[in-house]
Parts: C-alpha cells; structure tokens; sequence
C-alpha cells in the first residue's frame, strides 16, 4: 500500500494549528485554579504544595517554549503525590484521598495536554471537581462560588473554541453572564417542579478535622474550643412564637457515665437499653421545629425532655438522641418537649447506681471528699442538701468563668483549690466527682444552652458557642434532676443564653464577629441577614423535600398541582424561548451592505471548515496568499486570481462587480 505523504502533512499541520497560544493557556489555567483552590484546605499540605509546583512547571514550561519541562513534571508530580496520598489515607479517609488523587490526575493531564482537544477533556474534569465542592458544604457562598468557577470555564471555552472564527465571538464576560442568566429559568423551574424522591444512598460523615459539634466524650479543653466558634449549629421555630426563657433551654446531648480522671465517656448500654422511664405533664408541652445547619452534627440536641417528634434517629437509654451516621436524610424534625417532667423516679437500677459512682481508685481526691462531705453534712446529709451547698460554695467563694482556664484546671484538685478559673465543664466536672466521693449518683450531660432570636428570619438561632455542660443528680422520690454550677457562678449566662464578652474572662478567645456584633448594631444586623439568608436556602433549597415542595405549588391555586407544574413548566418555556430569540435577534451577524463583502464573508466560513482560518488583523486577499504560501492546494491558482481581483476592486477601481461574484462564487465550489 503506498503512502500519501502528502495527506499526512495536511494532518499534521492541522493538529499543529489546533495547538492554543500562550495567552489561552493563561486562560485554562486560571479556569483550573479557580476549582482547585477550595479543594486544597480539605487536602494534605504536601498535595497544596504539589499542585503548585506543577502549575509553576507549566508556566514555565510556556514562558520558554519547552514543552518538554512539562511532560517532565508529570513523572515528578504524579508519583510523589500519589505517596502522599497512600501515607495519609487513614488520617483524611476514602473521599478526601480521592478527590486528591482526582486533583493531581487532572494536573497531569494539564502538564501533557497541547491541542484544544486535551483541553475540553480538562473541562469535563473540572465539572467533576467542581461538583464535589458541595461534598464538604452546600452554604449560599459555595453556591456562589460554584457559580464563578462554571462562569470562569465557559469563558475559558469560549475563548478557545472560538479564537479564530469570524462568526460572532461569545468569549466575553458579559455574554458569558448573558448564557447564565438564560438558563437560570430554567434552571429554577426544573429545580422545583421536578419530582423529590428519598435519596438512595448517602455519603458518609466526614472525618472530623477542627469543630465539628458535640464530640463523643468531654475533655476539659473540648467545649472551650467549641465556645471560641460561632458558627450556626441549629435554628428553632417555635409553634406561635413561643420562646421559653432563657433558664430553660437545655438543648441535650450525650449523657456521660465513665470518668477516668481526665475525661468523661458514654457507657456502651446505653445504645442496648431501652430510654430511662419518664413521668410528665401533658398540659405542660412545646412543639417546634429544629433544623440543623451543620453537615456533621452526630447528635440531635433535642430540648429537654423530648417526648416526641417526627424524624429518623436513634433514641438511648438515657434520652440523648443520635442521627444516622451512614445516611444523611431529613434534617428537618418536627419535635415535641415536655416542660414539666421527672426523669426514672423511683428506685434507681443497683448497676446504674454502682456507675454513676464510680471513681477511679488512683485518683488522688483527699481535699475534695473533705469538702464533699461538709457540703454533705451541711445540707442535711440528702442529695439535695449536697447540691444546695455545693452551688453555695462557688457563688461564695472566688470562682470565674473564662474561656481560657489556667493550666491544671482539669484537675478537680487544683480547680476547687487552686485555679478557681474554668468553663463549664471545669464546673460540671467538679460538682460530679464531688457529688461521686459521697456516693451521691452523678453523671455529666453535654449539650447547648440558650440561644439568640433572630429578628430577620424570624428563627431561633444557637450556635457553637452556646456549647455547655451540665451535671443530673439522683435524688431520691424525684429521680435525675439537673443541676447547673455555671449558674452559681456566671447567672447572666443562663438567663441570657449566651456569653458575653463584658462579662466573660479571656474574651479574646472568642469570635471576632461575635464580639463585633455585641459592640455594634450594624454588624449585628448585618449577621442576623445573612444568617436569614443561609436559612432560606436551607428551608428552600437544601432541603426542600416532596412536602415542602407540594405547599410551593400548591401557591398556583384552583388549578392543582399537576395543572399547575404543568402551567409553570410551559409558561416559562415561552418566556425562556422569547428571551432566547431576542438575544439571537440582538447578535445577529451585522453584515456590510455590498454583495461582494456578504459573498466574500461566506467563502471564509466555508474556508474554515477546511481548518484555513483568517487573522483578524490581515486582510482577505494576503489571507488568501497566505493560504497558498503555506498550505499549497491545488487550486492555487485560483485563490490566487481572486485576492487579485478583489484587492484591485475593493481598493484601486471598482470593476465588474459580477465578474468578481462569479469568481469568488467558482472558487467557493472547488
């Protein structure tokens, strides 16, 4: 079989033709920079480090005109990251290793890619990369985000599909906005006309890496951290607006049972056991709605006592309600919570009473029980008496709530005498060994407290920093009954719900934003918007399911609902439709007036089909020159018969205009 040399030189110079220009590669890679740069916070600092030494080998790469210092980076950068990743799975797990892996590949790809159709496969990976964005966080910002990273890669397409054509160009920002904003319709009508179905499967929880909520035990320094945060944990409707006072919302979490000296745990019965007996009045009740704003919450800080509710979720013995971990459902519950109740009253289980006090025998606890039992003894000898005194005690005496506690605070020895300065849990660990070293039943809830009304939305906010603990007594003929020491000693954090810096040792620690909003009004304002704002979203968006999607609807009145998706579906097809055909009215080619010009503009376009493609700064007759010069057709002498004729007619007498259409009309066809 014998060769068309001639055939593969045409093949070759096309693909040459193909390659971008410095300029689109700036482009591409700041399209590329834009997905990749979130994605970095949830890598491991070496990938970061990586991922810009590959982005550095390209640039290089291009500056000198060697891309062989690319293609060299890709044996470098691929096999150390994939080092990276494989010695730091067990610490980021399965999604952040490989979302990685993912990021690196599509960097390889970068460093080898030449032509523009390397570069529309490096698109596609982008779209994956910007997806998983929403993996880590679904908030109005990422959303936002999202929108400039699509924003950033349709202009970077753009540019390149069209970098040569002289159809009308769209690779500009304010057409690329033009496209955005026509599918937005359409995007919102499909959003909330499309049927909601329960999801399949779910993504598991992420490993915890900085806050993440309510952790699983309490050290003395976990809730500190919490508190230095003020994020949104969870918001609350109430049922017509009825706000319980600030004393009495005690949002509960995991109960603790197992203290070792250093921390308290959960006890593994309490996943077994059925939930502890509970006496209430039924008159005396709350409904609300509790919505959580955190993607990793493991615990439902239901009010106390809950006695009802709608929503998946695990129930323990001791009341303390777990979400799934696997699957991420509703994160709506419509709950109920008793306001008056009494907790297992009655005889408390022999085994429940050898836990709950129970101490750990090398724990060196001499001055404390000698306190414990004059507290004891001064209350009458009784579990009451003992937390009357106890409470007494660190009102009266020198005690601080701080943030930042001196160092050894988590000693119950050094706190009662020596410190004197702690957060909640430095409190409700004291009051619990003390109330242990009498043989007084005491176990250590941890939770949230309070909360803050926001005036925008209308909900009832609690954050990270309303983080608390607190410490349940058995007392007898009545059962567990909460106890709070940081009352005694900071009351204005009870009864307002939240800390203040005025009041609060080490407010420093703090939320910057947090101390901002108690300064001024402005800034105050200014959170509770945009918090209202990320509820919306969440209510409407996030998580709007088949029910809440049914009540939107149902808004279009007699129709019903079917006839009213329908109505809305076809009413914004024709407006879309009616915008479409304005804007493609408005960018219609604007051709010059003389058929010569229109009869000319057709024969490039056809020219571009063939790869040939005209610079916008050379003129039609030197482009068909240069189309003979460098690609050497057949029909050379042709092409070369019109740029003559047509530079003669267009710039030094105007001929027969019919004879130069026939030619530009024969050379057309060849």
């Amino acid at each position: 079989m014998k060769l068309n040399f001639a055939k593969i030189q045409w093949i070759s110079a096309a693909a040459f033709h193909e390659r971008l220009t410095p300029r689109h590669w700036r482009i591409t890679l700041g399209a590329m920079s834009i997905c990749l740069l979130p994605l970095i916070i949830f890598f491991p600092p070496q990938i970061g480090a990586i991922l810009l030494l590959a982005v550095v080998a390209k640039g290089l790469s291009l500056w000198l005109g060697r891309p062989s210092i690319a293609l060299a980076a890709v044996f470098i950068v691929f096999p150390l990251s994939v080092a990276v990743v494989i010695s730091s799975f067990w610490q980021v797990g399965l999604t952040h290793s490989f979302l990685a892996l993912l990021a690196v590949m599509s960097v390889c790809k970068m460093l080898e890619s030449r032509n523009v159709r390397d570069t529309r496969i490096l698109f596609l990976i982008n779209l994956v990369l910007m997806l998983s964005f929403l993996m880590f966080s679904q908030s109005v910002l990422i959303f936002l985000y999202l929108l400039l990273a699509v924003a950033a890669n349709m202009y970077a397409q753009l540019q390149i599909s069209q970098r040569d054509s002289l159809r009308v160009s769209l690779g500009r920002w304010r057409d690329v906005g033009k496209l955005l904003l026509l599918a937005l319709p359409f995007t919102i009508i499909v959003f909330f006309t499309f049927p909601r179905f329960d999801p399949i499967w779910g993504l598991p929880r992420q490993n915890s890496q900085g806050i993440t909520g309510l952790p699983e035990e309490m050290s003395m320094d976990g809730l500190s951290s919490l508190a230095q945060s003020d994020e949104i944990t969870f918001r609350v409707q109430f049922a017509d607006g009825n706000i319980p006072r600030g004393d009495m919302l005690y949002w509960r979490g995991p109960v603790l049972w197992h203290y070792d000296g250093n921390k308290w745990q959960q006890r593994e019965e309490d996943q077994r056991a059925p939930p502890e007996p509970l006496h209430y009045d039924r008159s005396q009740r709350l409904d609300y709605t509790l919505t959580i704003a955190k993607n990793d919450l493991i615990w439902l800080p239901a009010l106390e006592m809950q006695i009802g509710g709608e929503g998946r979720f695990w129930r323990g013995s001791a009341h303390q309600i777990r979400l799934p971990r696997t699957k991420r459902g509703e994160e709506r519950f419509q709950l109920t919570a008793a306001t008056r109740f009494q907790l297992q009253a009655g005889a408390l289980p022999e085994y429940d009473r050898r836990m709950a006090t129970r101490l750990p025998p090398e724990l060196d606890l001499t001055r404390t029980r000698a306190l414990a039992q004059k507290l004891y003894q001064a209350g009458g000898s009784s579990a009451a008496g003992f937390a009357e005194q106890f409470l007494a005690h660190i009102r009266d005496n020198e005690f601080y709530y701080t943030l930042e506690p001196i160092p050894g605070a988590q000693h119950v020895e050094n706190f009662l005498f020596g410190s004197s300065f702690g957060f909640c849990q430095h409190y409700a660990n004291a009051m619990a060994v003390a109330a242990r070293s009498v043989d007084i039943p005491s176990r250590v809830i941890i939770g949230y407290q309070g909360g803050t009304f926001n005036a925008v939305s209308g909900d009832f906010v609690v954050r990270e920093e309303q983080a608390h603990a607190w410490v349940e007594l058995w007392l007898e003929e009545q059962g567990w009954t909460r106890f709070d020491p940081t009352a005694a000693v900071a009351p204005w954090r009870v009864e307002s719900g939240g800390l203040s810096s005025e009041n609060l040792g080490g407010a420093e620690s703090r939320s910057i934003l947090s101390r901002f909003a108690e300064q001024y009004t402005t800034v105050s304002w200014l959170r509770d918007t945009i918090d209202a704002g990320q509820a919306f979203w969440q209510n409407w968006v996030i998580n709007l399911n088949n029910d809440r999607q049914g009540s939107l609807l149902g808004l279009l009145g007699k129709f019903g609902l079917g006839a009213g998706i329908v109505i809305l579906l076809i009413g914004g097809l024709v407006l879309g439709l009616l915008w479409l055909l304005w804007h493609l009215w408005r960018k219609r080619v604007h051709i010059e007036e003389d058929a010569v010009a229109k009869a000319m503009r057709r024969l490039l376009l056809r020219l571009e089909k063939r790869a040939w493609y005209k610079s916008r700064k050379e003129s039609a007759s030197l482009f068909l020159r240069r189309i003979v010069k460098e690609k050497q057709p057949k029909h050379s002498t042709a092409l070369l018969a019109l740029a003559d004729a047509y530079e003669k007619f267009r710039y030094q007498e105007r001929g027969d205009e019919a004879a130069l259409l026939r030619q530009i009309r024969y050379v057309a066809k060849l």
